[in-house]
């Protein structure tokens, strides 16, 4: 008698976060239900027990990667210290901190690319970078900087973290990458 192969069980937000993996390793082409199924060794029926199509796929997996690479980060830096110094530290810092298994900044240019050719990815790009850039500025507000300098500022730190994001972490370690960070913060934060 032979065993049953365990099929697992997939909720959407398991499909989601697949998705998202495999667009970081491919491309926006490159994410599809029957590589989806696949991968989970299920039929694409499971697939339509949780979304009515590959767009209403593609669409959460937007909301998702917003959720969790800009309001999640966002979450976390200001409950890690009330500090606006220390939240933009810890902001700065993030490249290097993320580990690369996880594939965050590989996600954020497959997003890029396929906002070039997608109007809802587009959006989303341009909603996230609005978060991003009002939460920056907001830290160099409280920092006491007036608003136009505050604008400067922010969009520096917005530059380098999208920068220092798509270097290989091949070229400088960790250490490296930490020191330059913490460079950048100390001359942001000088009057």
């Amino acid at each position: 008698m032979t065993a049953k192969k365990k099929i697992p069980k997939l909720d959407e937000e398991t499909w989601v976060h697949s998705a998202l993996r495999l667009l970081a390793k491919s491309n926006i082409e490159g994410v599809s239900i029957d590589v989806l199924a696949r991968n989970f060794g299920v039929t694409k029926g499971s697939f339509y027990h949780h979304f009515q199509n590959r767009g209403e796929l593609l669409k959460k997996m937007l909301d998702m990667w917003m959720a969790n690479t800009t309001f999640g980060i966002i979450t976390r830096i200001n409950t890690s210290s009330r500090d606006p110094k220390q939240r933009l530290l810890d902001l700065l810092e993030l490249p290097s901190r993320t580990a690369p298994e996880k594939l965050g900044w590989e996600t954020e240019l497959a997003i890029r690319s396929w906002a070039r050719r997608d109007a809802l990815a587009l959006q989303t790009i341009i909603d996230v970078d609005r978060v991003r850039f009002d939460y920056t500025k907001r830290l160099f507000l409280d920092l006491e900087f007036a608003e136009e300098e505050a604008t400067v500022r922010a969009n520096m730190a917005l530059a380098y973290l999208l920068g220092e994001s798509l270097l290989s972490t091949s070229i400088h370690s960790t250490d490296v990458r930490k020191a330059s960070a913490r460079n950048l913060w100390q001359k942001l934060v000088t009057i």
